[in-house]
């Protein structure tokens, strides 16, 4: 098994009753990342972003248009 002394204090690294160790700033970060919704800018012509959160918002510069990620396309709304 681990041992937790071996860690420096709050490293952000703690001991699963398993014996499996996780670190809680991975974990965070995580979370912050499946919460965060982005806005971009561009123009009509542009690739519009992959990857993205649901919720996240594209506007195009040149036609005014604004576009939402539902989760699986961008849709003008």
């Amino acid at each position: 098994m681990p041992n937790i002394n071996n860690y420096a204090p709050k490293s952000g690294r703690q001991i699963k009753e398993d014996g499996s160790i996780v670190n809680l700033a991975n974990k965070i970060d995580e979370l912050h990342q499946t919460l965060v919704q982005m806005e971009y800018f561009g123009k009509s012509t542009d690739i519009k972003p992959t990857g993205v959160k649901k919720g996240s918002t594209f506007f195009e510069i040149d036609t005014k248009a604004v576009y939402m990620f539902d989760g699986a396309s961008w849709v003008v709304i």
